[in-house]
């Protein structure tokens, strides 16, 4: 039940709708550490199998260090732009790894057309100027009837990059040293991550494609709201996002399949 490790992503939209509001609480902590999450819409492709996906990480870690938004052509899946709406769509979270989708709908077209669904991620901007490491990093995400957190272990590779600030100690200088892959022990000053999400895998293993995954899901919570949140935290500083989702109703003649999966994503030790 985890997906770590994801270096960009993508975007889809689909069929049942989920209103999503967004509410973030962010911690005191120290005063010269500094927490920021942010929750995503990303291509549920790993960037060493799509470019699309790996442009979308790129993008979403450079918006997030610049905080410039948006990044990327929205007509392809390496778009990349912070939820900051209050809602989003189930389809957006279903992941079909047998058929190819977008929005959850079958058979995309265009730059869409090898995408396989979506998933909703949480990244964050971690930086002081004191220096940490990345296993230092804490990370939460929560989900009906679950909480997961841990450390950030296992390096850069595929999850994002750490940066030292150099000598000088100041961030976007020439003697900025960028760590892409490895380092978890490595002091840096500022980490930029896409690590924990969330997302749907259809029933039989996506044998019935998106309108199973969608009829699963609201047959799975009754049409009753649901909350998912992700954040980060060094040492008492803290950053958390949650996502309350209400599924709208599907039609009746949707059948449910009576296999499903609920995935919560970790990209480095990821179990499909």
């Amino acid at each position: 039940m985890k997906i770590t490790n994801r270096l960009m992503s993508a975007l889809v939209a689909a069929a049942v709708i989920v209103f999503v509001t967004v509410s973030q609480s962010q911690g005191q902590g120290s005063m010269n550490v500094s927490v920021n999450t942010y929750a995503f819409n990303v291509p549920a492709n790993l960037p060493s199998q799509d470019p699309y996906s790996a442009q979308n990480l790129e993008n979403i870690l450079q918006g997030m260090q610049t905080g410039n938004w948006p990044m990327g052509s929205s007509l392809t899946p390496a778009y990349a732009m912070p939820i900051t709406s209050g809602s989003i769509s189930v389809a957006q979270t279903i992941y079909t790894p047998l058929t190819y989708s977008w929005n959850g709908a079958s058979n995309p077209t265009g730059a869409f057309a090898a995408e396989h669904g979506q998933l909703l991620m949480f990244g964050g901007k971690i930086t002081d100027p004191k220096a940490f490491t990345l296993n230092q990093v804490v990370w939460w995400l929560t989900f009906p009837n679950s909480t997961n957190t841990g450390t950030i272990s296992g390096g850069y590779s595929q999850i994002g990059i750490g940066i030292n600030w150099g000598p000088d100690g100041i961030p976007g200088t020439a003697d900025d040293i960028t760590y892409t892959s490895g380092n978890e022990n490595t002091p840096v000053n500022e980490v930029l991550i896409l690590y924990t999400g969330w997302g749907m895998k259809p029933p039989s293993y996506g044998d019935q494609g998106p309108d199973g995954a969608k009829s699963y899901f609201d047959a799975l919570y009754e049409g009753n709201s649901y909350f998912v949140g992700g954040g980060f935290a060094l040492g008492d500083k803290s950053d958390f996002l949650t996502i309350q989702v209400q599924p709208a109703p599907e039609p009746s003649s949707i059948m449910l399949g009576l296999c499903g999966g609920l995935l919560i994503l970790f990209w480095r030790k990821r179990h499909l």
